[in-house]
């Protein structure tokens, strides 16, 4: 497989996920000589930057949920400010919002 020209060969999967375990997936990978890592169980953080953006909402969630003060059963709307907030918030790398990219 080919993006850019450049040749793809490793992905790296959560062993937890449902890309480790399908078959089709692994045949894909197979038929294009890719090698499939996967980070142990509960590890996504192994995953570098493709899991920084989930790292930083599941902090804001925690940070929203704490200090609100409300019951357990609405962690769910501190889960969505969050990710709302994540993405209209200018982000360095990109020079603009996740929203305007």
């Amino acid at each position: 497989m080919k993006k850019e020209n450049k040749q793809l060969h490793t992905i790296r999967v959560d062993e937890d996920g449902a890309l480790a375990r399908s078959y089709e997936f692994t045949e894909l990978l197979v038929q294009h000589s890719i090698t499939l890592e996967t980070t142990g169980g509960h590890a996504s953080f192994l995953n570098g930057k493709v899991e920084r953006p989930n790292c930083t909402i599941a902090d804001m969630v925690r940070a929203l949920y704490f200090n609100a003060g409300h019951s357990p059963d609405k962690w769910c709307y501190a889960a969505e400010t969050a990710a709302d907030i994540y993405r209209l918030t200018l982000h360095s790398a990109l020079g603009i919002s996740p929203y305007e990219a």
